[in-house]
């Protein structure tokens, strides 16, 4: 749902700005209907635990208080949206040129289920990157949400939505441009999408088909490391963590969890995919 002027703003700033191929705003949040924070006043129902949880993950990762240009030709533009990437992260938020959009059409066409990256990426490759700190957009909490696991069915599907992510970011990254500055984001992403497949629990990546040996995770997690600049003694447990019996090994998944999500490092997807960290509401 969408404020009246937020249109006239959109035109406003492609109108203005020719170097401008992508436009991005800031979220309200609404749960059943109700508006619970408008970036100012809170309701009640932001009291609860892990809507509280949600919306401070999704206020640190996006620029709030202030109009933000990012010009990919930036040295600094990629570990700047590494670390707000809630500003190329979801749809409802984003506008691009058409004329930028129409040349790049054929990308979006293979893209399974990572629009959020793929449609900021093909922006990066025609302008600059422009985020409104305005809150134009209502952004809806709800359970019934393909990336959102609250039993086991709904892990399994979340997870199954990781696992076709990860073909999607793969495909992008090798079609995107090197200088382009979302492969970071893009390439975070995959790599926290693999990291949280080896972390579910033993029937579900039976059921998915995840299958990778000692090598290969520890690949994927020294990437992940380097990426987030990890302390090697946190990696090092982490490591331990991905070669350990289930039991074991989901204790510290917790963990682990925790530590990317803090770290803006993957999406909240992952730790509901996961069923740890962020718990979902009970109805």
């Amino acid at each position: 749902m969408y404020e009246p002027q937020k249109l006239s703003e959109v035109y406003k700033v492609f109108e203005e700005r020719a170097d401008i191929t992508y436009f991005h705003d800031t979220r309200k949040y609404m749960i059943l209907n109700k508006l619970i924070f408008d970036g100012i006043n809170k309701q009640a129902a932001y009291e609860d635990t892990w809507l509280e949880g949600a919306i401070g993950y999704l206020e640190s990762i996006t620029p709030t208080d202030q109009d933000v240009l990012v010009d990919p030709k930036d040295s600094g533009a990629a570990g700047y949206l590494l670390k707000y990437h809630g500003m190329v992260a979801t749809v409802s938020l984003m506008a691009v040129r058409r004329s930028c959009l129409d040349r790049w059409v054929h990308i979006l066409k293979d893209i399974e289920i990572s629009a959020e990256r793929a449609i900021p990426a093909i922006a990066a490759e025609c302008g600059k990157l422009y985020h409104m700190s305005r809150r134009l957009t209502v952004y809806r909490f709800h359970i019934n949400n393909s990336s959102i696991g609250l039993d086991a069915p709904g892990r399994l599907r979340a997870l199954r939505n990781l696992s076709r992510a990860v073909e999607d970011h793969e495909r992008l990254l090798g079609t995107i441009s090197p200088r382009n500055p979302m492969r970071t984001v893009i390439a975070n992403d995959m790599l926290s999408a693999k990291l949280t497949l080896f972390l579910a629990d033993k029937e579900l990546r039976k059921e998915l088909n995840v299958r990778s040996g000692p090598r290969e995770k520890l690949d994927v997690l020294r990437s992940w490391c380097n990426l987030n600049n990890m302390p090697l003694k946190d990696c090092m447990i982490f490591a331990t963590s991905l070669i350990l019996p289930d039991g074991l090994r989901r204790a510290l998944g917790r963990l682990l969890t925790y530590y990317i999500e803090r770290k803006g490092a993957a999406t909240l997807q992952a730790s509901r995919a996961m069923g740890i960290g962020l718990r979902g509401p009970s109805t």
